[in-house]
């Protein structure tokens, strides 16, 4: 049963990401997506309640309707902050670091997917 319902969700995220998006829901997104991470710690390393909080609100967003790049991009960034999380939880210094430097060149990427500086999404 856990796993019909595995398949299911990546099915619907699946989906949620090839659905065709106008330039006002991407827009719309990516503007959602630098409130979400205000606060995140990403310029170094969070800790871990920031990667908790910061991968909480992009739950949110994972099932959005977004063009390709943007919609890869937030689950990417989502799978890293829950791997700082854990990474962090363990008491892994260095893996959360290394986790980071994955979840800033997510932003980067989705940064321009949505034709901003990354700046604008590490609050820099």
């Amino acid at each position: 049963m856990r796993a019909q319902l595995g398949v299911v969700f990546v099915a619907v995220l699946a989906a949620a990401g090839c659905s065709s998006s106008s330039a006002s829901q991407d827009t719309a997104l990516c503007t959602s997506i630098v409130t979400d991470l205000a606060g995140s710690g990403l310029q170094g390393t969070p800790s871990q309640d920031q990667a908790r909080q910061a991968g909480l609100h992009l739950d949110r967003r994972l099932t959005q309707v977004a063009k390709p790049t943007i919609h890869e991009a937030v689950i990417k960034l989502h799978t890293d902050l829950h791997r700082i999380e854990v990474l962090r939880k363990g008491g892994d210094a260095a893996g959360a670091a290394k986790a980071s430097a994955d979840a800033r060149s997510d932003v980067d990427r989705l940064a321009r997917a949505c034709g901003q500086p990354a700046s604008t999404f590490l609050g820099s």
